[in-house]
């Protein structure tokens, strides 16, 4: 989108083609960072080694799922081959320029009246808690330096300072003063707001199934509802761009990568990003919440929800900030394994149930529950007088705590409701 807004700027009539509805995916729930502190590529010397031990821990901050498949494998070679110590070198100042472009044209945007997002430049703070893994950042650090940027070397202490009440258990921090962050589903709303007021045509929920070229050219596109007629196109299509570019005999390497994060509406008292370097995981004060993310999962194109993986994060954090999440615990109970569901009631205090009777029993013994009965929404057929709280009671279709609606805004309602505490 962002290509369509400065293409447009220049006087080009401008069509958006996407196969979802463009209103989530990764471009609403990633960390938010804009950051000119990671010039290093991720292809780099030593990442073999820990990625092949990372490979059987499927918590692990960088997972690669081992499957046989011929562009997997030709992708692997090519990283392989990139994580040398000169490509790296050859590296650093284009990616460094790209990110410092990256920033000032988010500034650019800010500026204008075009766009009221959130947007802040208080730097990057890379927490560690061991001394070697101090040493290592430091050293890229150093390396910033040497590329214009100002770069700290905190303590634990000068860290307290600039962020108190956290009760952080670290050695230090690298502090980046370069970095800055932002809300990106804030962002894509404005963004998409604001080229829908100045004529860009949008297609959504179409997939592109063919290429019409002739002379060397792309002179159309064809989807599952239209052709269009095209004078230039730009493919950005991310993970699904070689399923694209195979009709015209290119091969990209391209695999896709999966990230977790958890939002936390309470007030963390976190103001400046940060990353907890042992754990790789990204933290970021957004507009209204702060976003907890990573755990990068290199397994092809799928939907599939690791709770492994979130389980990681929760616990990573709470190694690093000791009152974060409240100190709770996060249990994904799986129901195609054998377990008593009594012997978790007096273990936690919420329970989420989706077309449950469970969570009548919960809130019989006093627990916060969130009651969503939502399955014959989702599945779009319909679910008789059942479809409703306390069936066969006679209560309305939605309450304070439960509803029958699968929309974002009603679960996170209910949601809200059990986990603010009673004034």
């Amino acid at each position: 989108m962002s290509t369509a807004y400065y293409l447009q700027k220049e006087g080009y009539k401008v069509t958006l083609v996407d196969k979802s509805n463009m209103d989530s995916g990764a471009s609403y729930v990633n960390a938010g960072y804009i950051t000119p502190s990671h010039f290093i590529p991720l292809a780099a010397p030593g990442i073999i080694t820990k990625g092949i031990k990372w490979m059987f821990d499927s918590s692990s901050p960088f997972y690669v799922k081992p499957r046989v498949d011929l562009d997997f494998l030709k992708w692997s070679l090519a990283f392989k081959k990139s994580a040398t110590k000169t490509k790296v070198e050859k590296a650093i100042q284009p990616i460094l320029d790209i990110n410092l472009l990256g920033r000032d044209l988010y500034e650019d945007l800010k500026k204008l009246n075009d766009f009221n997002f959130h947007y802040d430049h208080k730097g990057l703070l890379m927490l560690y808690k061991s001394d070697n893994v101090g040493e290592e950042e430091w050293e890229f650090g150093k390396k910033g330096i040497q590329q214009g940027l100002q770069v700290e070397n905190l303590s634990a202490n000068e860290v307290e300072k600039l962020q108190p009440n956290t009760n952080l258990n670290i050695k230090g921090a690298v502090y980046y003063h370069s970095d800055a962050h932002m809300t990106p589903g804030v962002f894509m709303k404005e963004m998409i707001s604001c080229l829908d007021k100045k004529g860009v045509v949008f297609y959504k929920n179409e997939t592109v199934k063919d290429l019409n070229i002739s002379r060397g050219k792309i002179t159309s596109i064809i989807t599952d509802k239209r052709e269009i007629e095209v004078d230039e196109v730009v493919l950005a299509a991310g993970s699904w761009s070689p399923q694209i570019t195979k009709k015209l005999g290119l091969k990209i390497p391209i695999q896709a990568g999966k990230g977790y994060s958890i939002n936390v509406k309470n007030d963390t008292k976190i103001t400046i990003p940060a990353i907890l370097c042992e754990a790789k995981v990204a933290i970021t004060p957004m507009q209204g919440f702060t976003r907890f993310a990573g755990t990068m999962e290199i397994a092809g194109i799928n939907h599939t929800i690791n709770a492994k993986r979130v389980d990681a994060i929760a616990n990573a954090v709470k190694n690093y900030y000791e009152n974060i999440l409240n100190g709770g615990k996060f249990k994904f109970l799986d129901r195609t394994k054998e377990f008593q569901i009594y012997d978790y009631f007096n273990e936690y205090k919420y329970y989420v149930v989706i077309d449950c009777s469970t969570g009548y029993e919960a809130l019989a013994r006093g627990k916060k529950v969130a009651h969503l009965n939502i399955v014959y929404d989702v599945s779009r057929v319909s679910g008789g007088k059942n479809n409703r709280y306390g069936w066969p009671g006679q209560f309305d279709l939605k309450g304070p705590f439960w509803t029958n609606k699968a929309s974002k805004e009603e679960i996170f309602r209910c949601l809200d409701f059990i986990f603010s505490e009673p004034k």
